[in-house]
């Protein structure tokens, strides 16, 4: 979805109070100050992630896409994607290996630290194909999910509801492109953990297309769609909504609205917590796509419906609906803390972009 430039239509300032803009009296000026008000709400309805509701709730300003600067928002987002995910990396290869174990998993923190002690670069493993992955991903994801919450909040949509269904769908987009750098970085990381010979990025794609054929590079799309895609539109309605309140609590009613987007404090409690209770919510479904990328089968192992069931009953059978929580430790360590550095970094990017 497009936005007008922000040239073509007049733009409505700020009103302490919510008052509305004052009329002259004549009737020529009159319906055309209508006019343009019109125009201009219809405008400025694009820019707001919550409305002040009846109650004086505080308003929250949300940069519009179209008047951000590109260049400045995918270069700022490429550091701050780089940093996230070289800081926090090891915690999705603990989380890989305690998913892919069939007996007791591995503990979060001990692993780490074996893992340091006898080979520091093995807590990165996959970590190429993991950030180049990250960097194609963001130039599909952020457009589509700014453009589609921009059009939700414009139609009347609650806050929360316009960032889960932006995020959901976004994430479906962007989920064509992850899923090949998804599955080589699994297979990076459990090849290694079985003892097999050390392979490259390279190595192991062409492996792939070689016994799977090109099929084989988006083996568990589906369910990665549903993993990321339900993760994502929780962690964004979560989010929409404890940042929310926590402007209503912390700021009164007639606080300039433009005030709210620096608080970054906000920003990172309410994404912490949308991290963790999205990562431990959408676990059970992150471990069967994590185990279903892992398989070295020629045919996928979920190739039916039917034989998704079968694999899902084998894996409850063989080790008890406790197969579902493995992994937690590692998803919420990592999810967590990356998801309240990204928004608050997301929100000053867009702030750096607009500057």
């Amino acid at each position: 979805m497009s936005t007008a430039p922000a040239a073509v239509l007049p733009q409505v300032s700020a009103i302490p109070g919510g008052s509305a803009p004052s009329m002259a009296t004549d009737g020529a000026t009159i319906e055309s100050a209508a006019a343009t008000t019109a125009a201009a709400m219809a405008v400025e309805a694009t820019a707001l992630e919550a409305m002040a509701d009846e109650s004086g709730r505080p308003t929250v300003v949300s940069r519009v896409w179209s008047d951000l600067d590109k260049t400045k928002f995918f270069s700022a987002g490429a550091v701050a994607t780089g940093t996230l995910l070289t800081i926090f990396h090891p915690f999705d290869v603990v989380k890989t290996l305690q998913q892919t174990a069939h007996g007791r998993p591995p503990p979060l923190l001990g692993t780490m630290a074996a893992m340091a002690r006898t080979s520091p670069r093995s807590l990165w493993r996959g970590y190429a194909p993991s950030l180049v992955g990250a960097y194609v991903v963001d130039l599909v994801y952020y457009p589509t999910l700014e453009l589609l919450k921009e059009g939700l909040l414009s139609a009347g949509f609650a806050s929360p509801a316009a960032h889960g269904a932006s995020a959901l769908i976004a994430e479906a987009a962007s989920n064509l492109v992850i899923v090949p750098f998804d599955v080589i970085t699994v297979r990076l990381v459990t090849a290694a953990a079985a003892g097999r010979p050390a392979s490259s990025t390279a190595a192991i794609a062409a492996d792939i297309v070689r016994t799977q054929g090109v099929a084989g590079l988006m083996r568990g799309y589906t369910l990665t769609v549903a993993t990321y895609g339900i993760e994502s539109a929780m962690f964004w309605a979560i989010y929409a909504w404890l940042r929310d309140a926590g402007y209503a609590l912390l700021h009164p009613p007639d606080q300039p609205c433009a005030a709210m987007e620096d608080r970054p404090l906000i920003h990172a409690a309410a994404g912490a917590v949308g991290g963790a209770i999205a990562g431990a919510a959408t676990n059970p479904l992150d471990v069967i796509k994590t185990r279903v990328q892992a398989s070295t089968a020629v045919v996928s192992p979920i190739s039916s419906l039917s034989a998704f069931r079968a694999y899902v009953a084998a894996m409850v059978a063989n080790e008890g609906w406790r197969v579902f929580a493995k992994g937690i430790p590692g998803r919420v360590g990592f999810l967590a803390p990356t998801m309240a550095a990204t928004v608050t970094l997301y929100e000053m990017v867009k702030e750096f972009a607009t500057a």
